[in-house]
């Protein structure tokens, strides 16, 4: 009866105990899921993921509520005012901080008016300021999480076969062609710059992932061969190596010294716990693993390493970006500009040429914290990590069991330092989330210890951030979230009757650095202003004066030689030129209207962009022709390989102005480069003029452009004469290296062929047949030549045949009578240039060979 009524009592105590049980096992659930939905909804880049996110990571915090230790007194005071510098630095008064470039730029040149705060749009700061504080509660929880050991081996595999989910997703939702990321799936998001493969729109971005998942890996494996189950040994090798093959599939070179980085962290870890030579054997054979994948694999991220394209232009630019971002930091050194400005501010620092393109971030994380929030924050910060690090690295030496998963964790989370020293991996939901759960992993929290606190409540801030960041996408409030602001611009793009200008002008008082918002008010400005009202009436004598067409004056100002055709007078046109003294610019006005100053700040904003000013010009065109020129001019400076096309199309919308004759004229005249391309789109007459000026200004520049020796090839035969071009020729031999084709077919227009072969047979050899001879009988060739002639396998062993046979005209008639088909193999096209040239056929020769195939 004791014994009965012991059991009875003990009864209640152990349903009391499975509670918990049961809480913590539904809170790794939701961590699971996290850490799976994560990188699948492409990063967690958008916010309605993050909200999504931030609910199950909220619920998840109050099944298992994370530990906190509380700090000591001075902890506590150092924490607080680390807390308080932050806030005191984005929102403090601007005037207390000094001037600083782009804030001076601003309001001295466009009397634009910002906030009182330090940072220029504190709504960005605020969203920072509450990801980072979800992003220390996301460590906290796992943290906790990780405290029971039981724990940390479903924690480790977790992140680690996730990874391997994502892998195995990607690979099959892409295929050749893709343009979108799940392409072909409900789930498509076509994103501009996706390299084709990766959930994570940058697949720098995926590969980074990918590399942590795979440093992580490393260490669950070996986890489990110390404890001797060879079956998930096996298992988690095949995860292993496809994590490391999608990490190779993203090209990224960047991803792939990040893996590096991160192994030889492991491997340094490792060798210090286990110091025998099984384990150097050990980490030898990890080595040989990784190098066979790599050969198989890797071919395509090796051959980046050496492109032009991929390698250096790539590396000089993220150098560029680097030197210009080094520059605005030197502008506020200690404090930095703010939190999420580095996009805004930048362009009042670039100095480096990207053609239509624009700089969102500084290609390192490293120096968008130093950027952002300024070296006094960033050193306190990297102490705080260094410390904690320190205290606890050195414990896991003393773990037996679980110690090459804390290695793991702390290397991966290495992974992510090293790569964001040359990208931004750090500033990204789903690869930061990624390395905090790995370092929450190696470094957890001591469930035994009895000065923890579970605080519930801290449910709060990740259910408060996701509602707070609801309210914009149903609501539309606050209006100064950057979230109303995306959307605002965007219905303004597909619908603007439908947003007032008042909304736009009252988003721009809390958003001044935005480009597209100064674009959208410029542009609404000037329509509603209309020809009467788009300038004070005190400017608009000298825009009608410069409407007027300039004083004619005589070719002769041009010291024009009429020994050339090209600079002749054409026959029967004025023998006079309009030439204005000055060229059109947006400043030739002065800026004394709302509209020019938003269209002012828009380009400053963009400094690369194209698109814009001629969107500005084409406004200007419908009610102040007059100051058009002048944007189409910037759009044409800016526009790096589609200049030509650009000046193409100012000078067809502009032609109906009286003035664009003489304006174009003297443009390009202060701009030899774009002669050529001027003479190609004026009338007959002028075009051989503006040749002609070309041949004089640039026909011996050591600097022609691609597009100057395009239009060069195109005009010389027309305006010029076979003596000059050898003359050139002469001088830019290394050219005629390169444009042998373009050369030759110069020549065959001029009718010497001879020498147009010349140049073609130096370049392209005569083809020999393949070696040995063929295997199907002579009767079974001819009967396939003539029942079917495309096909030119056939076609070929039959001329070899018969050439072998001694019926070297029937051989060759075969030959040519391929090479004149549709879309013919090069090798016959060069085999029948080569017989018709010995035939005494150099011009058909010199047609086959520039023939488009």
């Amino acid at each position: 009866m004791s014994s009965r009524r012991s059991e009875k009592r003990a009864q209640p105590e152990r349903r009391k105990e499975s509670v918990p049980f049961t809480k913590e096992m539904a809170a790794l659930g939701i961590f699971a899921v996290i850490v799976l939905a994560g990188p699948l909804l492409f990063g967690a880049v958008d916010r309605l993921p993050q909200i999504g996110l931030l609910a199950l990571l909220g619920v998840g915090i109050l099944l298992q509520p994370p530990a906190i230790i509380p700090l000591s007194r001075w902890g506590n005071r150092l924490a607080l005012a680390f807390v308080a510098l932050l806030l005191f630095k984005e929102f403090a008064p601007a005037n207390w901080f000094g001037d600083t470039v782009w804030r001076t730029t601003l309001t001295r040149d466009y009397s634009l008016p910002l906030l009182f705060t330090h940072h220029p749009e504190p709504a960005r700061a605020l969203d920072a300021l509450l990801a980072g504080a979800v992003g220390v509660v996301w460590f906290l929880w796992v943290r906790r999480l990780a405290g029971e050991r039981s724990h940390r081996a479903f924690l480790a595999w977790t992140l680690f076969a996730a990874a391997a989910v994502v892998a195995i997703v990607s690979f099959a939702t892409t295929h050749p062609g893709s343009s979108a990321i799940y392409d072909g799936t409900p789930l498509a998001r076509w994103t501009p710059g996706w390299s084709g493969f990766g959930p994570f729109p940058n697949r720098n971005h995926s590969a980074d992932y990918f590399a942590m998942a795979a440093v992580l890996g490393c260490g669950c494996v070996t986890w489990s061969a110390s404890r001797k189950n060879w079956l998930t040994f096996c298992g988690g090798l095949a995860l292993l190596a496809l994590v490391v093959i999608a990490l190779l599939t993203t090209a990224s070179r960047g991803g792939l010294i990040a893996l590096g980085a991160g192994l030889a962290i492991y491997l340094l870890l490792c060798l210090c716990k286990v110091r025998t030579r099984r384990a150097i054997g050990a980490a030898l054979g990890a080595g040989l693993f990784f190098a066979a994948i790599l050969f198989v694999f890797g071919n395509q991220v090796v051959a980046r390493f050496h492109s032009h394209e991929a390698g250096e232009v790539s590396n000089l630019t993220r150098i560029g970006v680097w030197h210009d971002a080094i520059g605005m930091w030197h502008d506020a050194p200690l404090l930095g500009h703010g939190l999420d400005s580095f996009a805004g501010i930048f362009p009042f620092y670039q100095k480096i040429q990207l053609e239509n393109q624009i700089v969102i971030h500084p290609e390192s994380s490293w120096l968008q914290w130093l950027t952002e929030l300024g070296l006094i924050p960033v050193l306190i910060a990297a102490a705080a990590v260094v410390l904690f690090l320190g205290r606890h690295i050195g414990e896991i030496f003393d773990r037996q069991r679980s110690f090459f998963l804390h290695a793991g964790g702390f290397a991966a989370f290495g992974v992510l330092l090293i790569h964001a020293i040359f990208d931004v991996p750090a500033h990204r939901w789903g690869t930061a989330g990624f390395a905090l759960a790995a370092l929450a992993l190696a470094c957890p929290m001591r469930a035994e210890s009895r000065r923890t606190q579970e605080p519930r409540k801290a449910a709060l801030v990740p259910l408060a951030v996701g509602a707070f960041w609801l309210l914009p996408i149903y609501w539309n409030v606050p209006a100064w979230s950057p979230l109303c602001l995306n959307r605002l611009i965007e219905l303004n793009a597909h619908a603007p009757s439908l947003m007032p200008l008042a909304v736009l002008q009252n988003t721009l008082h809390y958003f001044p650095l935005n480009a597209d918002l100064h674009q959208a008010v410029g542009l609404r400005e000037l329509r509603m202003a209309g020809p009467e009202n788009a300038l004070p009436k005190s400017v608009l004598p000298a825009v009608i004066e410069s409407k007027k067409p300039a004083v004619a004056q005589p070719l002769a100002i041009h010291a024009i030689s009429a020994t050339k055709a090209g600079d002749a007078a054409p026959a029967g046109a004025a023998r006079t030129v309009s030439v204005p003294k000055t060229s059109p610019s947006p400043m030739a006005v002065p800026i004394t209207t709302s509209w020019q100053r938003h269209f002012g700040v828009a380009s400053r904003l963009q400094p690369s962009n194209w698109e814009m000013p001629i969107a500005q010009a084409r406004a200007c065109e419908r009610v102040v022709p007059g100051l058009a020129f002048g944007y189409w001019e910037q759009a044409i400076d800016r526009g790096g390989i589609h200049r030509d096309e650009i000046l193409g199309m100012a000078v067809q919308e502009t032609a109906k102005s009286p003035m664009a004759q003489s304006a174009w004229g003297s443009y390009v005249e202060a701009h030899p480069q774009l002669l050529l391309a001027y003479a190609q789109v004026v009338p007959e007459t002028f075009g051989a003029y503006y040749y002609g000026r070309w041949w004089k200004l640039r026909a011996d520049a050591d600097d022609l452009t691609a597009d100057e020796l395009k239009s060069f090839y195109a005009l010389v035969a027309r305006w010029g004469n076979r003596d000059d071009f050898d003359a050139w020729a002469k001088r830019h031999a290394a050219i005629g290296a390169r444009d042998y084709q373009q050369w030759a077919g110069l020549y065959h227009v001029w009718g010497d062929d001879d020498h147009a072969w010349q140049l073609l047979s130096i370049k392209q050899s005569e083809p020999a047949f393949p070696p040995g001879e063929p295997t199907t009988p002579r009767a079974v060739l001819e009967n396939t030549w003539r029942t079917r002639p495309e096909n030119v396998v056939n076609a070929q062993q039959l001329a070899q045949v018969l050439l072998q046979a001694g019926e070297k005209s029937a051989s060759d008639d075969i030959i040519v009578t391929v090479a004149s088909s549709e879309n013919p193999p090069p090798w016959f096209v060069n085999k029948a240039a080569w017989i018709l040239a010995r035939n005494g056929r150099a011009g058909d020769a010199v047609d086959l060979l520039l023939r488009p195939h």
